[in-house]
Parts: structure tokens; C-alpha cells; sequence
């Protein structure tokens, strides 16, 4: 199977020049699903026609009965559905306020929102196409399929793009957590159990959208990108794709020593706490499981979002994915290292400061640009690591201080977003390349360019979402209303960044037409691949996927555990090696040794119970993770109106009420 599709994607080198200078019919724009036919419009990018297809739905809606419910595949329909613009967005918590093409749909929100949207240049080229579904991020309660546009990087790549909506919050991610699935009332991961649907609607039908379904690629940033990786771990997910990309996922402690009680994705016992205390405030408790769920059936959708804003202070698990044994067995920290995960390519990285935004967090945010003075970076990193030991913590202090000029509050703002982004981002990011290289190829990079243009604050540095306008193409073509401006140099940037995604989407494919005098050598690519398999028996069957091409400006190399190679992503192309060495032996090698130290000494160890009891405590700590972590695709600034109050319980003697205008970038 995978040599015919070799064959015919040598022959679409040829095809698609062709295509590039015929003209289109309108009976392209009609095509037939499984479900019946759709209808899309043209648009024009950079010269090339693309074809779009918005708001084709993929569920049934997930309305009345259905409401915290798995996914119901759609059923058919009659004639032809108009599918020109995007549907709405899911419900939550936050305003939708990021750029939306005016008068769309997607900027308001509904619960029948389970649409998927495709890009495509060539919907006539008989599944030759190799196919990225990317997944918004959010932190799995915000965020909408319609956040950014795919249609520059299919039209530049020669590929389809398809963006999705799945169900967030507490209508995506809450469950009754009984232990007994049978007896479950409400079970867990809904919203990726939409997602999981969404790949099956595409992967049967994208290939009259001229897509390949043999070549699915899964992708996402931030919550989308842990999503991605959920999604390597999911039964129901097996064969739906042959690769990931994951960008700045916040994958979860990956300590060895705060695991078992902070990992991701979160505990049914802890779920089910959460899922208690909803029921108590929403009044629904009544006798039988099932009377709870027609009661939390029956309030509206903005009742029900409303309490979830008001109880995400203190009841955070609620909207977040649960390790419920059956849509995802384990933990990520066990079942990844141990090698049980589905065997496809990896491409992952991080922005150079992704923790950075997680800044605005903090108590007094509006003064974060005069800097944090010493007692305070003290207090909030004692109380940001609650089940750490008291010598955990000093040595954290101690390794994240410039001592040159510790007193500097510049100096510990600064500080303390690197001890953020080393610990929520960079050195998760490198755990589990470290893992997954072991079993499969894989890529990792650092973006490390700030954007000239960006209206975010200088002290974010290159933070957290400002690669993905790359990804997608906005510096080439940038989108009217889109709030961020980009030079001739950043312009290049996101040709060079759309060519090595593209790259690894096309599975060691390549369709560019520079790239077909490369052919000849891909039947001896596709050989060695088989014979590999000698060598390394544990490698999957599977392309290689390196993202470099001949117009690439470096080589990008594989990562392994020994070399640790980082593509480094900015105008000047690096490879980095090793770079997180330092952050990586002290989170990794250097605190668990000292907290089996303080364990074994006579200092008063931290108070260990069980997971129910220490609750209220592991909701501060996630609490103080995700606002630093979850929430991708939003542009934090400070300032005075149109603020999202969200409490930020960083300890018993310090609770503060941060101000966070919530924009998106």
C-alpha cells in the first residue's frame, strides 16, 4: 500500500504544475461526502486558487440528550450543504474576541458546534495530497477551529488543511469519575473523543477533498498540541494518523518525584471531586446519578458556563483530561517511556520563552513591567511548588537567581519566567522527545525569533503562540484585521517554517516542485526504510519524515536521547545541541535526589495524603501550572477594562485577584 501511494505521489510532482496553470470548474467546488455532498468557494492566495470547505459538520449536535455525551457520528442530509463559512464556536468561558473573519459565525458560540473546516488546492487530484488536522488550542475551555486559517500554508505546500471544533470545558472534559465505567453517569474526554471523531470523518472522506487518508497528520498548539499527544495514547485513535506535531503542549510535571501526584492527564478520584462539587453548586444533587445528569441536562448552556467560571479558582480539574482506563489507560509519564503508544513520527518543540506569559498571572500584574522585587519572587516561588520540601525550594531559588544582581526586579521577573518555562515547557518538551526517541523518529525545535510587529509586552520576550502565525503563512499573506504586522526578513521566516511542517506532513514525500528532482532517490529511501527494519526491530514500520528539503536552509536532524539536536528557528538557522543540559540535570537528576534526601532526614517531610484529601492543594498547584500553560493562542496584556478576573490561589497566606485582559494574538 505504501509503495502504490510512493508511485502515485511521484507522479503528482508532475501533476500539480500542471494543475497550477489550468483552470478550475465549478463542479470542483461540489463534492461528495459520506454523509452527502458539500459545497465550498474559492479564494485566491498568493496566485493560486484555493478551495475551501467551512463548517461541514462531522457530529450530530451534541444538544438536549446528547449534552455530556460521546460524539454521535452526523447523519446524512439532502442535497447539498452550504459549506462557505465557518459554524459556531463551542461554549466558554472566555469572550471570543480573537480575529475572526467579520460577521462569522464562528465568533459566537453555541452547543451544536461539531464542524470541521478544509483547505484544499486541488480537490480533483484523486488522493494525492498529504492531509494536517490541526487542533486549536485553549486550554481545553476556549478556542474555536476557526482561530486561524489554513489556506496559505495548504495553498504554499500543496497539501489540505483541516481545523476542527471539539467540546471544551466542562461540557468537553467533566466526568462523574465512577471507578466502574458501566456505572459512570458522565464519562471523561468528550472533547477528544470529538476530536477522535473528527479524524475518522476525515480520514473517510478527505479523499475527495484530494487528500490522502494513508497520510494523516496530527497536529496542535499548546492544549492542541497535548491533545496530539493524548492522541498517541488512545486506542480509539489507532490507524487515524501517521504523524504528530506538537507545539508548546503542557504535557505535565515530568519530575519523577511530584509525578504520581500532579500528573497529567489528571485522576479519576480527583475528577470526581471536581464533578461533586459542580453538581453541589449547580443544585442537581439528588438521589440517583441519573437525576443529576437530566438536572445539568436541563440548565442552559450559559448557566452552566457560568458556574464554571465562578468554580475554576478552586475546581480546576473540571476541564481538563482525565486518565479514565478507558479513553486514556495511564498516565503519559508511564505509558510513553514503557513504549505503549501508537508508533508514528514526532515533531515537537517550544518557543525560546513560552512560560514567560505566564507573568500576567501573578498577584499585581499591571506592575509586572517594573519587575518583581526579591521578597516577592521569593514568596511566590515558595508557593508555587506546595508539595516540595522546604530544601526543594531553596534550591530552586537558588538555581534562578542572578546573583550578579539578585536584588534587581527586572532580574527576578526575569528569572522566575525561565524557572516557568524550564518547568511547565522546555524541560517536559525534552522528557518526552528523550522518550519518544527511543521508539520512533523525531524532531525538536525552538522558535527564537520575536515578531518586529507583535503588540505584546517587550518583558514576554518570544513567548508563548508567536510561532504559529509562521506556520500558517500570516507573514506571507497576512489577514485582514489580524493584529500583528511582520518584515520582508519574517516574511522568509514562515516560507522556510511552512516548507519543514509541510516536509514532515508529506511523510518523506515531497510534492513542491523544486523538490521532484529528489523522486529517483525516494524508491531507495522507501528499501532502506524496509531493511531498517532489521536494525532497529522496534522502529515502526514508518517514513522517516525529515522536514528537510533542498531550498531548506539547514539541515534539520533527527533528536535521539545521546545527541539531543534542536532545530533552532529564527532568520539565522541553527542546529542546537543539547540545549536545556543545565535546567535539564537539575529538574531532572538534581531535585529528586535532594527530595529523597529531605525525605530520609530528620526535617519535616512534606505532608503526603491521599489523592481526595490533598485536592484543594492539587488545584492550587494546577491552577498556578495552567495559567501559565493552558491557554494557547491568547495575546495577555495588562490593562484596566475588558479583564477576566481569575483567582490565583498561590498559597494559604497569599490569595490575589489578578486582572488578565484576555485578547488573542
Amino acid at each position: 500500500m505504501a509503495l502504490k501511494h510512493l508511485i502515485f505521489q511521484i507522479l503528482a510532482c508532475f501533476i500539480i504544475v500542471l494543475a497550477i496553470v489550468m483552470p478550475f470548474s465549478n463542479a470542483q467546488l461540489i463534492i461528495p461526502t459520506k454523509n452527502g455532498l458539500v459545497s465550498g468557494k474559492t479564494i485566491i492566495t498568493n496566485g493560486r486558487t484555493q478551495f475551501t470547505y467551512r463548517g461541514i459538520p462531522y457530529a450530530q449536535p451534541p444538544i438536549n440528550e446528547l449534552r455530556f455525551k460521546p460524539p454521535v457520528p452526523v447523519k446524512s442530509w439532502n442535497g447539498v450543504l452550504n459549506a462557505t463559512q465557518y459554524q459556531y464556536s463551542c461554549p466558554q468561558r472566555l469572550p471570543i474576541n480573537f480575529y475572526i473573519e467579520p460577521n462569522s459565525l464562528a465568533s459566537k458560540t453555541s452547543e451544536d458546534c461539531l464542524y470541521l473546516n478544509i483547505f484544499t488546492s486541488n480537490p480533483s487530484s484523486a488522493g494525492n495530497m498529504s492531509v494536517l488536522v490541526y487542533i486549536h488550542g485553549g486550554g481545553y475551555d476556549s478556542g474555536s477551529g476557526a482561530r486561524w486559517s489554513g489556506q496559505i500554508l495548504a495553498a504554499n505546500e500543496g497539501i489540505v488543511v483541516v481545523t476542527i471544533n471539539y467540546r471544551i470545558g466542562i461540557l468537553g472534559f467533566m466526568t462523574s469519575g465512577e471507578e466502574d465505567i458501566a456505572k459512570r453517569a458522565i464519562l471523561a474526554n468528550n472533547g477528544l473523543k470529538d476530536q477522535s471523531l473528527a479524524l475518522q470523518w476525515v480520514k473517510d472522506n478527505i479523499e475527495n477533498f484530494g487528500g490522502n487518508p494513508d497520510f494523516i497528520t496530527l497536529a496542535g498548539n499548546s492544549a492542541g498540541g497535548g491533545s496530539a499527544i493524548y492522541h498517541v495514547v488512545m486506542p480509539s485513535s489507532k490507524g487515524l494518523f501517521r504523524g504528530v506535531i506538537s507545539q508548546s503542549a503542557p504535557y505535565g510535571a515530568t519530575l519523577p518525584f511530584i509525578q504520581s501526584r500532579i500528573a497529567f492527564p489528571i485522576s479519576l478520584a480527583v475528577a470526581k471531586t471536581s464533578y461533586q462539587r459542580f453538581v453541589s453548586s449547580a443544585n442537581c444533587t439528588r438521589n440517583t446519578t441519573s437525576l443529576i445528569v437530566k438536572c445539568l441536562q436541563a440548565l442552559t448552556v450559559q448557566q452552566l458556563i457560568s458556574l464554571q467560571i465562578v468554580q475554576r479558582s478552586n475546581n480546576i480539574a473540571l476541564s481538563f483530561p482525565v486518565a479514565d482506563a478507558s479513553t486514556i489507560r495511564e498516565a503519559l509519564h508511564t505509558a510513553i517511556p514503557a513504549g505503549r503508544f501508537h508508533k508514528v513520527s514526532i515533531m515537537m518543540g517550544t518557543t525560546l520563552n513560552d512560560g514567560y506569559f505566564g507573568l500576567l498571572g501573578l498577584p499585581n500584574p499591571g506592575s509586572i513591567a517594573q519587575g518583581i522585587p526579591r521578597q516577592g519572587f521569593i514568596a511566590i516561588t515558595n508557593n508555587a511548588f506546595p508539595f516540595a520540601s522546604q530544601r526543594v525550594k531553596l534550591s530552586i531559588q537558588y538555581q534562578y537567581t542572578n546573583w550578579s544582581n539578585f536584588n534587581s526586579p527586572i532580574s527576578n521577573r526575569d528569572q522566575y519566567g525561565e524557572l516557568f518555562n524550564d518547568f511547565v515547557f522546555a524541560i517536559p518538551n525534552e522528557y518526552y522527545a528523550d522518550q519518544f526517541s527511543r521508539y520512533v523518529p523525531t524532531f525538536n525545535y525552538i522558535f527564537a525569533h520575536r515578531t518586529s510587529g507583535t503588540y505584546r509586552p517587550a518583558y514576554l520576550k518570544i513567548t508563548h503562540t508567536m510561532e504559529v502565525p509562521y506556520v500558517f503563512g500570516y507573514p506571507v499573506d497576512n489577514p485582514a484585521g489580524f493584529p500583528t504586522t511582520f518584515n520582508a526578513e519574517e516574511q522568509e521566516l514562515s516560507r522556510h517554517m511552512m516548507s519543514y511542517w509541510g516536509n514532515f506532513v508529506r511523510n518523506g514525500v515531497i510534492l513542491s516542485f523544486t523538490e521532484c528532482v529528489l523522486a529517483a532517490n525516494i524508491l531507495s529511501i522507501y528499501i532502506w526504510e524496509m531493511f531498517s527494519l532489521l536494525v532497529w526491530p522496534t522502529r515502526n514500520i514508518n517514513w522517516r519524515k525529515n522536514p528537510t528539503d533542498l531550498s531548506s536552509p539547514i539541515t534539520w536532524p533527527e533528536y535521539t536521547q545521546d545527541t539531543k539536536k534542536y532545530l533552532w528557528i529564527a532568520p539565522n538557522f541553527q542546529v542546537k545541541n543539547n540545549f536545556f543540559a543545565t535546567q535539564a540535570a537539575f529538574w531532572n537528576q538534581y531535585l529528586p535526589q535532594l527530595s529523597i534526601q529531605a525525605t530520609h532526614s530528620t526535617m519535616t517531610p512534606t505532608n503526603i495524603t491521599t489523592l481526595q484529601e490533598s485536592h484543594s492543594s492539587e488545584s492550587t498547584y494546577m491552577i498556578a501550572t495552567f495559567v501559565l500553560a493552558g491557554i494557547s493562542g491568547i495575546q495577555l496584556e495588562l490593562g484596566s477594562s475588558s479583564c477576566a478576573l481569575i483567582q490565583l490561589e498561590l498559597g494559604s497566606s497569599s490569595c490575589a485577584l489578578a486582572m488578565i485582559t484576555l485578547q488573542h494574538q
